[in-house]
């Protein structure tokens, strides 16, 4: 009985003694995932579908917020449990764009940037339809809508006719118009695209913001009855020449 009872406490402290091993590297092994410095890797260069939208894979620490800009408008995830990811984004014009993605933990937030290119194809289809329009739009330049009124311009496209919304952020004043009915109406507004802004065209309120914070690429706007339509930013003077407004 002597024995049996030496060879159970014997086996009790074996017992006892691999759990604590078996704990002790467990907690070693989630200090040291825990210590690891936050990262974050993008590509430094991307190019976008034909379509214009843009996939943006990288990688950061396991279960680590992932955003584009600020988040509050651009897309944002958590990567997944080997630190992978991956942002979707929409080029609207034919230049490039500076993105910002910021990898945010707890205490900790890292920010790289990756530049987004337009597909080769959609700048090609472009140059040709600009040399197309040049071509056959030759005439004379009777006074009308001033390009120098303008600093920038949107254009929200349907299947039938374009909107054209023409904009000086100096003055705050929008002048609207359509691809099908050349006739003109100018308001003010108030506000920031960042924020928004709120203007009334013909009886009818409006609402707008750019659709990623601090990019001017793409600016959704709505009415008071909930409506969207996303508008995309165009040079004024290249607007103003292709629909034929300087008339």
């Amino acid at each position: 009985m002597k024995k049996l009872n030496e060879l159970d406490s014997k086996t009790k402290i074996s017992i006892i003694s691999l759990a604590a091993i078996v704990i002790l590297g467990l907690v070693v092994c989630f200090l040291t995932s825990n210590n690891k410095p936050l990262f974050i890797k993008v590509p430094a260069n991307i190019e976008a579908k034909k379509n214009g939208k843009v996939i943006i894979m990288g990688q950061t620490l396991p279960d680590t917020s992932v955003k584009i800009g600020y988040g509050i408008i651009g897309d944002k995830q958590k990567s997944d449990k080997n630190g992978n990811f991956k942002l979707k984004y929409e080029l609207t014009t034919n230049s490039k764009e500076t993105l910002k993605i910021t990898a945010e933990n707890d205490s900790t937030k890292k920010s790289v940037t990756t530049v987004v290119f337009p597909s080769k194809s959609d700048v090609n289809s472009e140059k040709e339809s600009s040399t197309k329009h040049k071509t056959s739009n030759k005439k004379d330049k009777t006074p009308g809508i001033s390009t120098s009124k303008y600093t920038t311009a949107y254009v929200v496209k349907f299947k039938d006719y374009d909107i054209i919304y023409l904009i000086n952020e100096h003055t705050k004043i929008i002048a609207y118009t359509t691809s099908d009915d050349h006739s003109i109406s100018t308001t003010t507004y108030t506000g920031d695209f960042n924020k928004g802004i709120d203007f009334n065209l013909d009886g009818l309120s409006m609402h707008a913001h750019y659709k990623y914070m601090n990019q001017a690429s793409t600016l959704i706007i709505s009415d008071n009855k909930g409506n969207e339509n996303k508008a995309y930013q165009r040079d004024p003077e290249q607007v103003i020449q292709y629909y034929d407004l300087s008339k």
